[in-house]
């Protein structure tokens, strides 16, 4: 894992991947505890803030993947910092007045060009580094993950505390300016950056856009073992966005309904560990078993502890549940991320990113409205856990089923199919 930090482009990719992960952390986390306080009794309009992070893939994921892999994807990710810190200025003017819908209009903008930002950084990562080292790069991607998760929600909550929303969206936008900058200094090669030749924003038609865009989907979904991968993300991106939010209502309106903010920052560091543990295990545990086994065990043991935490009363019970489910989860993250980072063609992972992303958000979109719609008017948090449950399972069943046991020998069938 140390040798992948000689790579002095790589380190430098890093740390613009960190003051990028941080920035939206601590605004996202903040403005989510900003909301409950600011209106207790409608639980529905911290459920709307998370929404409007996931559904802006909805408006352009046909033009994400087409940009990182016809433009520059140096220059994309750095206009894309630069166009979230401006959008976090328009954030940081209306919560001063607390205009709650130009809250959500701000969070909508920055995560639109946020959602360029990750297909041309994954690609440009997929450049960068060597083939051996891609399971290397998941393994810390997840960690980097679960440092957050760890660090995040305290420093979030501190820094709500201390500064008020304002000075956690300040973090926000000096954060996204640092990313940008970082990435600009960056001396990367041409072959990386244009993979499919030089191309300027003019000569991007709609008829080119469409026509790009199908040839994503029809490298993705003619190859079985990366269809199958990316219809797995339907499930995630359903189990992401119910855990987006049930984590603190459980705290707030089941455990501890006077000192969940107090509590939740125990909660991030539990959740934390766990995901920080599970990455450094995974990490060893995925270069030496089989990819499938990995995935189908861990998901249906990440399903169990979902289904327990439906009947803990006891906030000790609870946690210890939500600790082992986070240890899970990296095993599965790992073992998939590092899967499609083998088997596709670089001059198609933007497009392939594009259609992973949306795929996702737009699943992790539909469960937070129908929390923000049903919740706690018509289900409880006893069957939002049991959804959980079901969604790993079923997550389960499908690799169980679906993926072939020899993954590592047919991985190369996606980038010939390419040629």
């Amino acid at each position: 894992m140390i040798n992948i930090f000689k790579n002095s482009v790589y380190r430098r990719m890093f740390i613009a991947n960190l003051f990028s992960t941080l920035g939206s952390f601590v605004a996202t986390t903040a403005l989510m505890f900003h909301l409950l306080k600011e209106f207790p009794k409608n639980p529905a309009y911290a459920t709307t803030a998370e929404m409007m992070l996931s559904i802006p893939v909805l408006f352009v994921f046909f033009l994400v993947g087409i940009v990182a892999d016809k433009l520059d994807r140096k220059k994309v990710c750095f206009y894309s910092d630069m166009f979230a810190a401006i959008c976090g200025i328009l954030l940081l003017i209306s919560t001063y007045y607390n205009f709650l819908y130009y809250m959500f209009f701000s969070l909508f903008l920055i995560s639109m060009f946020q959602r360029f930002f990750a297909p041309s950084f994954q690609s440009l990562l997929q450049g960068v580094l060597d083939k051996e080292d891609y399971s290397v790069l998941a393994g810390i991607n997840q960690m980097i993950q679960s440092l957050f998760s760890i660090f995040g929600t305290g420093i979030s909550i501190f820094i709500y505390w201390y500064f008020g929303i304002s000075g956690a969206i300040v973090i926000n936008i000096i954060c996204f300016l640092c990313s940008g900058l970082l990435i600009n200094s960056l001396s990367i090669s041409e072959e990386v950056r244009l993979p499919n030749g030089s191309h300027k924003i003019k000569d991007l038609s709609i008829k080119k856009i469409l026509i790009e865009f199908l040839s994503g989907l029809e490298y993705t979904f003619k190859n079985r073992i990366l269809s199958q991968l990316v219809l797995g993300f339907v499930l995630f991106g359903l189990l992401n966005g119910i855990l987006a939010v049930l984590p603190i209502y459980t705290l707030k309106y089941k455990l501890i309904p006077n000192g969940y903010e107090e509590v939740s920052i125990l909660l991030g560091s539990v959740m934390g560990i766990g995901l920080l543990l599970g990455s450094f295990c995974s990490s060893f545990f995925v270069k030496r078993f089989n990819a499938k086994v990995i995935i189908v065990s861990c998901s249906m043991l990440t399903g169990f502890c979902f289904g327990i935490c439906s009947l803990a009363n006891n906030l000790f019970v609870f946690m210890l549940f939500i600790f082992l489910s986070a240890f899970f989860v990296p095993f599965i993250n790992v073992a998939i991320v590092g899967l499609v980072f083998n088997i596709v063609d670089s001059k198609f992972m933007g497009r392939v990113q594009s259609i992973i992303s949306p795929i996702a958000l737009l699943f992790q979109t539909l469960s937070l409205s129908f929390i923000a719609v049903v919740y706690p008017r018509w289900i409880s948090l006893e069957f939002l856990y049991l959804t959980l449950f079901g969604l790993m399972f079923c997550a389960g069943i499908l690799y169980l089923f679906f993926l072939p046991n020899n993954l590592e020998e047919k991985t190369n069938t996606v980038k010939e199919s390419a040629v």
